[in-house]
């Protein structure tokens, strides 16, 4: 993640069409956000999905 950008900047333009594709920006740094969360939450590290207790 050191090489992802501080900043992502998302432009939505109005169009008469169906909305898809505005809630995908933030999914792939979800999994490594929630591993490290879990790791501070118990000291664990989990490096295979899917995450078991």
């Amino acid at each position: 993640m050191p090489q992802a950008p501080k900043k992502t900047f998302v432009e939505i333009i109005p169009s008469m069409e169906k909305p898809t594709g505005v809630g995908e920006p933030p999914v792939p740094p979800f999994i490594p956000a929630l591993a490290n969360a879990i790791y501070k939450l118990t000291g664990k590290r989990n490096y295979e999905l899917p995450f078991k207790a």
